[in-house]
């Protein structure tokens, strides 16, 4: 015990004042062992407290709290003296919390759920309860033997698990009855009576006594409207599902169990779900006709009416609004609102999608929130090309916020670029399971079927497809163009596209045409390169996808290699922010005199006001409405961290500046250009600096009229803008040219990482086919500064008819610069 001396006096003195102070008391015998044992048991009441303290196990810290909402004040922050203990604790530590009648009161439920996420926020590696009555009543009743009661003892914290399903509201606890009325309680008079107390079901024989039917008794303690509310907003095609108490007796004791989602039709056939209880498969019940059906009829007929809550079950996450108002996100785990996780309404997945689950954030800490986001926006940082981050976060967060859909982002990379670890350091954010040590969302194969309704339950969320690569044969590459179009087009337009697919009519047998499905989840689509550019029909396709690319060679992550970025991906981190923004969001909605309606009204009028700005770019309408889609994404992303205070004004500012930039090239680029990875000829150089002029990067001095451009500065040229080069006038034959220094080029070639191993002779070669030249040269002289320089030449009508020939419905005096000037 030396060397626990010097931690005792202070917590000891901390428990001489916890009483008065937050309702928390220190055990005596065990508070010299903070900070040194794994395990802490917390006892909720002062007479339990007592009991247990008398013998405690080796090696358990006990903590008592004196009544089950006496660990945190009237505001409901957390007592410090919890807090201490659990900064001291190990990294492997795990705490118990014994709070009697949490099993069975909603009340007691609650704050024994939220005392626990208070622990697993501050660090502990496990949090679990003990779903047992008193420990004053329990211990009390073993034999007079401290060494006996403290053996058992640590067997009920051995046994710990989970704290179970939370009990429904208002719902009275049910007490001791005779069995004489047993059979009028919450009964029918036409169906056979539940006795939850002796754990039968029995119906009244011809002279008035018991005949037991079932050796078990059930009752519904909730109910599961499940239902597509996108496709049936009615729910005139919901299930029903009900989680069960269910009482049997074995050797005299009677036991409690519970079961979840049973379909209201399995009612009727008890072995299916009593096999699933311990010794289960041991409990009868009789087996003459239709007894099933009667069973059935006992147990919804048990309690009276509207006293089990009922609770809608949608097929598909996004947001949701409930009869009473209240805004949230849809999950596995519940509807995620301003104030955390309620249990309104919640969300039934496929069960490959099923571990999406959002984290409650009822108790999360500002300083956890803003730890959560700058591990993500780290994530951004670590890319040495911003805009593959942007391509997908982007898309997926425009998803999230609410705002619909509108593009698809598409990342394309040669085998071991890092481009399945960049993609699947996103999906982290939706589940720990698909980080880039885990599994990826979806694979497409060489099927059509296989894509039909990929991610469709994902409605507001995101769905990651990888693999989208070049196949060996005609007919593969045609199925996986078709594959990627069905995704594409999902993607892009939300739902199945608009194509509805032929259902049965249950009542008629007749097949008709159903309802497409609606649901809009963002697709991002990885792969080694989308299907070529000619003869593929896909050029409407191809869009609808915000591109972004590691080129051959290009190291994406700043640190040299992929470790830093899985590291910041693997933690707990990334569904901590996800479930974090969401919650943000619903306030943000919540909070605005419109409700969520408003609220989009206003970010959809700030995109629409973006896409207005880019009308100056020669491509299509649909691209340049397509490449605002992630950058609105990100400004709604980057206005929480704002506000939440993970980055300063200057970093927000400076972050809007880059997406912009890259978001406006990238329109440009991908206007006149395929997304591939063949290397760098020409055109593709072309488009870069074509991007790099539209987006105000770089700048062209223009001839005045009637001659050339003078060697002066424009007044409108900017000490941060690179100059691209000279507008000159040709004599004779020779058309007016763009005159370039190929070291002014290259500096501007380089802002991209794809371009930093392009050199001087690299970039003459490749525009050697389109150059002009002096006779018997490689290369035109010009005039730069009064001094004759070697050029690299192009017509000018290259760099703009390129661009003007990508516009389908403006005039091309409207766009070319050239007769601007």
């Amino acid at each position: 015990m030396a060397e626990y001396e010097s931690c005792i006096t202070p917590l000891l003195a901390l428990a001489e004042n916890s009483d008065t102070v937050t309702g928390v008391t220190f055990a005596t015998s065990t508070a010299a062992l903070v900070g040194h044992v794994s395990r802490t048991l917390i006892v909720v009441g002062q007479e339990d407290f007592i009991a247990v303290e008398a013998v405690a196990p080796a090696g358990v810290v006990i903590v008592g709290v004196s009544s089950e909402n006496a660990w945190h004040d009237a505001d409901g922050n957390p007592a410090e003296a919890l807090n201490r203990i659990i900064d001291r604790a190990s990294a492997d530590s795990s705490v118990v919390i014994w709070m009697a009648g949490a099993a069975t009161n909603a009340a007691l439920h609650d704050e024994a759920k939220l005392l626990g996420l208070h622990f697993a926020y501050l660090g502990a590696s496990s949090v679990k309860y003990v779903r047992e009555g008193h420990a004053a009543t329990i211990l009390g009743a073993r034999p007079d033997d401290a060494e006996e009661r403290r053996s058992y003892l640590a067997r009920i914290i051995d046994a710990a698990g989970g704290l179970g399903k939370r009990p429904p509201v208002g719902r009275p606890k049910k007490s001791k009855v005779p069995a004489a009325r047993a059979s009028t309680r919450g009964g029918s008079a036409i169906a056979p009576n539940v006795d939850m107390d002796n754990g039968t079901i029995w119906v009244a024989g011809s002279e008035g006594q018991r005949v037991v039917i079932a050796e078990f008794a059930a009752t519904i303690t909730a109910t599961y409207r499940v239902f597509d509310d996108l496709k049936d907003p009615g729910a005139n095609d919901a299930t029903f599902m009900h989680d069960l108490e269910i009482v049997t007796v074995r050797d005299g004791r009677r036991v409690e169990h519970s079961l979840s989602a049973i379909s209201d039709a399995n009612l009727q056939h008890p072995r299916g779900w009593l096999n699933k209880l311990p010794g289960g498969t041991q409990v009868v019940y009789s087996v003459m006709n239709r007894t099933g059906e009667a069973i059935a009829s006992a147990i919804r007929a048990h309690e009276p009416a509207g006293t089990i809550p009922q609770i809608d079950v949608l097929t598909r996450t996004g947001w949701h609004e409930t009869s009473d108002g209240m805004i949230g996100f849809l999950s596995v785990s519940g509807l995620l609102t301003a104030d955390g996780m309620c249990d309104h309404a919640r969300s039934q997945l496929p069960k490959s999608l099923s571990m999406i689950a959002l984290l409650d954030t009822a108790l999360l800490e500002r300083k956890k929130e803003i730890q959560a986001a700058r591990n993500t926006r780290a994530m951004y940082k670590e890319l040495t090309d911003a805009n593959v981050f942007i391509a997908l976060w982007g898309v997926a967060c425009h998803a999230v916020a609410g705002l619909g859909l509108g593009a698809v982002g598409v990342l394309v990379g040669k085998p071991g670029s890092g481009k399945s670890t960049v993609a699947y350091g996103i999906s982290a954010h939706a589940a720990k399971e698909f980080n880039p040590d885990g599994r990826g969302m979806f694979t497409v194969d060489a099927t059509t079927a296989n894509v039909n309704r990929a991610g469709s339950a994902l409605h507001e969320l995101f769905f990651i497809i990888d693999d989208a690569r070049k196949r060996e044969t005609a007919r593969k590459a045609e199925a996986m163009a078709e594959g990627i179009e069905l995704i594409v087009r999902r993607g892009y337009a939300g739902g199945f596209a608009g194509h509805a697919g032929s259902v049965q009519n249950p009542a008629t047998g007749v097949w008709e045409s159903g309802v497409p499905d609606l649901g809009s989840p963002a697709m991002l689509l990885i792969g080694e390169q989308l299907p070529d550019s000619e003869g593929d029909g896909l050029d409407s396709t191809k869009e609808r996808m915000y591109p972004a690319q590691i080129e051959l060679g290009q190291n994406i992550f700043r640190s040299g290699n992929a470790r830093r970025y899985i590291e910041l991906s693997t933690s707990e981190l990334p569904q901590v922010h996800l479930a974090a923004f969401i919650s943000w969001l619903a306030a943000q909605m919540s909070g605005d005199t419109d409700g969520r309606a408003g609220w989009t009204a206003r970010w959809e009028a700030v995109r629409r006001s973006a896409e207005d700005a880019r009308a100056d770019i020669p491509v299509s309408t649909r691209v340049r409405k397509v490449s605002v889609v992630p950058q609105i994404g990100m400004n709604v992303w980057l206005a929480y961290l704002l506000a939440i205070g993970a980055i300063d004004e200057q970093e927000y500012e400076d972050d809007l500046a880059e997406i912009e930039v890259l978001t406006r090239k990238t329109a440009l680029t991908h206007g006149t250009e395929n997304v591939t990875t063949s290397g760098f000829e020409w055109e593709s150089i072309m488009n870069s600096l074509r991007a790099s002029y539209a987006s105000g990067l770089a700048v062209i001095i223009r001839a005045k009229r009637g001659g050339n451009a003078g060697d002066h500065v424009d007044p409108d040229f900017q000490l941060t803008q690179k100059l691209l080069g000279f507008e000159k006038v040709g004599r004779g034959d020779t058309p007016t040219y763009l005159a370039m220094q190929p070291r002014d080029v290259l500096a501007i070639l380089r802002t991209e990482s794809k371009y930093r191993g392009l050199t001087e002779k690299d970039l003459i070669a490749k525009f050697a086919p389109v150059a002009l030249t002096d006779p018997g040269k490689k290369h035109k002289i010009a005039v730069f500064g009064g001094v004759r320089t070697q050029t690299l030449s192009i017509p000018m009508a290259l760099f703009e008819n390129e661009r003007a020939d990508a516009i389908s419905q403006s005039a091309t005096d409207q766009t070319n610069p050239a007769s601007a000037a």
